[in-house]
């Protein structure tokens, strides 16, 4: 019998937002591991990064100390230290349960400044509403054009004109203009969208980025976009 998707997906994606959120690019992996019937989440890292989220003064702390870091803080989790030369060296802490999981996404969110939890909110209900989105430098989302373009879709309730099309880079300038129109008649305040194109040898997709907004902002698109219903 196949297996059911279980909610590791989910919980990696909110543990890379709420990372972001804070700032922090660099994270390097995070996805769901199976051991029997238990399912939790890995996480990689740059050491000096973990620090930074579990506080420490230390910024280039042994595998030891974060995790009596994290189990002062409720979370169970193996940890280990890869040295790689002259680079910063890495931490990998293997959660030990979904819920260690979430607690840890807690933790780092109790951190946020009210803006960084303003861009972080907004990521986490686009995913909700089914749009892959991810929160950069604590105050900016970026979403693919062709969630950016779905996105565009739900606000304006009709389907975008065929000359607009999300896979064209020649598109992705007129979309950042659509978009913002659509957002400043359900907000009633403008937020900047801006184009960046990608590039199809490298794999880069064509993105948008979303910045300015307010947790006003966020408060109002909650009640326009409803969550995806669960299958």
């Amino acid at each position: 019998m196949p297996r059911t998707p279980g909610p590791g997906p989910a919980v990696a994606a909110c543990l890379e937002n709420v990372l972001y959120a804070t700032g922090h690019r660099r994270v390097l992996a995070s996805e769901p591991w199976h051991s029997g019937d238990r399912a939790a989440l890995y996480l990689v890292l740059p050491a000096r990064d973990a620090a930074e989220v579990l506080r420490l003064a230390d910024r280039s702390p042994s595998a030891g100390s974060v995790r009596d870091a994290l189990r002062r803080r409720g979370v169970q989790a193996s940890v280990t230290r890869r040295e790689l030369g002259d680079r910063v060296p890495l931490m990998r802490l293997r959660l030990a349960t979904m819920r260690d999981s979430a607690t840890l996404v807690q933790l780092i969110a109790d951190t946020l400044t009210p803006r960084q939890a303003a861009a972080h909110r907004l990521a986490t209900h686009l995913s909700r509403a089914g749009l892959t989105a991810h929160v950069y430098d604590g105050a900016q989302v970026r979403l693919a054009a062709d969630q950016a373009a779905h996105l565009c879709e739900l606000l304006v309730r009709a389907e975008l004109p065929n000359r607009l099309d999300p896979g064209d880079w020649r598109s992705l300038y007129p979309l950042s203009l659509v978009l913002e129109d659509a957002l400043a008649v359900a907000l009633g305040d403008r937020v900047a969208v801006d184009a960046e194109p990608g590039c199809t040898r490298c794999g880069v997709p064509h993105q948008l980025l979303f910045s300015g907004f307010s947790a006003d902002h966020v408060d109002r698109l909650e009640l326009l976009l409803p969550p995806m219903p669960r299958l």
